[in-house]
């Protein structure tokens, strides 16, 4: 019983994520991100009533968790995720002229895209902060911080690295996992201590 309540149903959950870490409004950056399903059923997104209605999205969260913008990664469904695969992608994400300068957060759901159901599918990360259906995977700096007065951080601007959440055995259906963070953005590294 215990393995089944381990891997049993379907556990998505990001593998890795590379981003900038800071970035001007109108800039485009570039999300590069590897996702997995630890469980050993799938989500049945393909099923015919379902029509492939849950997608793989990634927001621009403001400092109140409110959503600047919102994008879907037309190339992944995550109906394809298997326990035998990565799957890794490459995502545009425009950050939308005039934002505001200021403290942002990128975040990642899968959404449904009908009003018929649940809003979103849990992701198989505990411990991860959360704003509605939207895991927080990562800090994003808008704007230069020496116009409020602040020393530059000379590692803002490179990439940021969110790697493996590793084993998400002790997650609930469809899943938890957990988060670390990191000096300047969220992890999803997972603590895979026993349950």
């Amino acid at each position: 019983i215990q393995r089944f309540v381990e891997q049993g149903g379907y556990r998505l959950s990001p593998v890795e994520m590379t981003m900038a870490s800071e970035a001007e409004a109108g800039d485009t950056i570039t999300i590069e991100h590897s996702w997995k399903n630890a469980g050993v059923g799938r989500l049945p997104n393909h099923n015919p009533q379902w029509n492939n209605k849950y997608v793989l999205s990634f927001a621009l969260l403001d400092e109140n968790n409110q959503v600047a913008e919102q994008i879907t990664v037309n190339d992944a469904n995550p109906g394809d995720w298997t326990n035998e695969s990565v799957n890794t992608y490459e995502t545009e994400f425009m950050i939308p002229e005039g934002l505001e300068n200021g403290n942002y957060k990128i975040a990642a759901a899968i959404l449904n895209q009908t009003e018929v159901g649940p809003s979103g599918i849990n992701l198989a990360l505990a411990d991860t902060e959360k704003a509605g259906d939207w895991y927080v995977l990562s800090d994003l700096v808008i704007g230069s911080e020496t116009d409020s007065g602040d020393q530059t951080d000379p590692d803002n601007g490179e990439d940021t690295d969110v790697t493996d959440p590793g084993d998400t055995d002790t997650a609930d259906q469809p899943g938890s996992s957990d988060g670390n963070n990191g000096d300047s953005h969220r992890n999803t590294s997972a603590d895979t201590g026993d349950a």
